[in-house]
């Protein structure tokens, strides 16, 4: 195989591009032509979407583990494959696409797709509703894309049908994610006490390590994330730094920058904007290794803050400018925690009196047009995250 495409290479019938090859449009046109001459189009799109299922499927199932960077990677290069598997498998009577759509979802949720994954999973949806847990995660992953669009009640509907569905079925692992979806919903809806409960009712049903499954992960970080809403900002502090090292240690990436951003959060509140800034850099430092716009717009938004507190001005607000693009990239409103908004407004204010409303209009336009060098300054000499499309 790999002798036969460098002799494709050799003869400009395609193209290297880093690790992956390319074809002209005019070449794949003339493909498809021969491939439906010779009948042999359906066998060939089988094959594609089998081989870029088993993709996606590796991935979820490397979640967890050092290979979970390298994994966001590849479902970002395949994204276009991807779809292309999904339009295809709309057909598959055995509901093939109700599960690739479930397991690419939170990929693509985190990466700045989430339009895609809510087309893809309510097409699917509407063709297969086969009870089981490919259906649940399916629907789980339907509630976690609507939250995030900013649609609250039917994401919480969705986890209230995921935690039936998962009871019936004996899974623990769609019992947690059911349980993570719906204290999400109340957490981001301004009821941390609630999600709170919920978080740790579910992850007393089994005393395991958390790094055991993501479900329990992530609930185990919604328990930092309501502890910080709540204002107990110790007992927040002690829960997110013993969870980062246990991260470290494993060299996880997603749950270990949603801690930094809650520790930025922390240092936020306590008037200690030196530190919060670190800790924003930090997330940003992880988002960008996966890939993750939604991510680097809430990282964006505390390093904003921090640099209002200490009096940049300007800086703030070129932040602020290029927070708003990556929000635009993603495509729905700032989201975060409740607190976050009071937080957004205390930056605008204290970057406005700092250099008057001209000049902060004039920073923050540089700022949203200009996100590469803004980021550049703000991060320092590290390679700053790709521009948002």
């Amino acid at each position: 195989m790999a002798d036969a495409l460098s002799g494709l290479v050799v003869k400009c019938v395609v193209q290297r591009d880093g690790d992956r090859h390319r074809m002209l449009d005019s070449l794949k046109e003339y493909g498809r032509m021969w491939l439906e001459e010779l009948g042999e189009r359906e066998q060939l799109a089988d094959r594609h979407a089998a081989y870029f299922h088993e993709v996606v499927r590796q991935a979820d199932e490397r979640w967890l583990g050092p290979e979970q960077a390298r994994e966001y990677g590849r479902i970002a290069q395949a994204h276009p494959d991807l779809c292309a598997a999904l339009d295809h498998l709309m057909n598959d009577p055995d509901g093939a696409a109700v599960d690739l759509a479930g397991r690419v979802a939170f990929f693509w949720s985190c990466c700045g797709h989430l339009h895609e994954a809510r087309h893809y999973l309510e097409r699917a949806l509407l063709e297969h509703r086969e009870p089981g847990p490919v259906l649940t995660r399916a629907l789980w992953a339907l509630g976690i894309v609507r939250l995030l669009q900013g649609e609250p009640e039917p994401a919480a509907q969705l986890a209230v049908h995921c935690a039936r569905a998962a009871e019936e079925d004996e899974d623990p692992e769609a019992a947690l994610g059911a349980a993570y979806l719906l204290s999400l919903t109340y957490l981001m809806t301004g009821r941390p006490l609630v999600a709170q409960s919920l978080a740790e009712s579910a992850l007393a049903e089994a005393a395991e390590d958390d790094f055991v499954s993501p479900s329990r992960l992530r609930c185990r970080l919604i328990t930092v994330f309501t502890r910080t809403a709540l204002g107990v900002y110790d007992e927040a502090e002690g829960l997110a730094r013993r969870l980062l090292a246990a991260c470290e240690q494993r060299d996880e990436v997603w749950t270990r920058s949603y801690v930094e951003y809650q520790l930025s959060l922390i240092a936020l509140f306590r008037d200690r904007p030196a530190e919060a800034a670190e800790h924003a850099r930090a997330m940003l430092r992880g988002k960008r290794r996966l890939g993750d716009r939604f991510g680097i717009a809430l990282g964006v938004d505390l390093l904003a803050a921090a640099a209002a507190e200490q009096g940049e001005g300007e800086q703030a607000a070129r932040l602020s400018g290029t927070g708003q693009t990556y929000w635009r990239s993603v495509g729905h409103p700032q989201r975060g925690t409740p607190e976050l908004a009071a937080v957004r407004e205390r930056t605008d204010l204290r970057a406005r009196t700092a250099i008057g409303d001209h000049a902060y209009r004039v920073a923050r336009q540089r700022g949203a047009s200009d996100t590469r060098a803004t980021l550049a300054l703000a991060l320092g000499p590290a390679e700053p995250p790709a521009p948002p499309e």
